[in-house]
């Protein structure tokens, strides 16, 4: 594995952060609910990812290697009394010239070690059910697949199935 920095973002990385993101949404445009067009469109787009990174609703950790950011990915727990047991992993992805180095299982750790430390009993998330190298990064960290949803995301005349999957956590 390549030597890297595993890193809770904040404030001073929403820069970074926005350009990775832009990437993510550039390379990968069916992972993701948001289109790159619909990121452009904001102005302040570092200012808005500066405050979520500043922000007490999320954890976002980022992947560093040699001098730049490699992967992210941001823990999601929720705040209804009733669903404070779950969270959701959201916005993973780790550049293309860092696959295969093991970030993106040192991520799902990261975020499931919070979870833990929190008492979150389960950890949930989306992916496109046609990313197996995704689906299988995720299996081999314990998750499973509870559902399909059909259609769940549409661009122009295509259509992208997501498999939701779990991982319960032993507190």
């Amino acid at each position: 594995m390549q030597e890297a920095e595993l890193k809770v973002l904040g404030g001073e990385d929403a820069e970074a952060y926005a350009e990775l993101r832009m990437q993510a949404l550039k390379e990968s445009p069916e992972a993701f609910a948001s289109t790159m067009e619909e990121e452009r469109q904001n102005p302040d787009l570092v200012r808005k990812y500066k405050e979520r990174l500043e922000g007490s609703q999320s954890f976002t950790w980022g992947i560093e290697a040699g001098n730049e950011l490699a992967g992210v990915i941001t823990l999601l727990p929720m705040q209804m009394q009733k669903l404070q047991h779950k969270a959701t992993i959201l916005a993973m992805y780790v550049k293309p010239a860092f696959k295969g180095h093991g970030f993106g299982s040192l991520l799902v750790e990261a975020a499931l070690k919070q979870a833990d430390k929190d008492g979150v009993e389960q950890v949930q998330l989306t992916v496109v059910s046609e990313n197996k190298p995704a689906l299988r990064l995720y299996e081999a960290c314990g998750f499973s697949v509870f559902s399909t949803e059909k259609e769940a995301m549409k661009t122009a005349d295509e259509y992208e199935d997501e498999h939701w999957m779990v991982r319960f956590l032993k507190n």
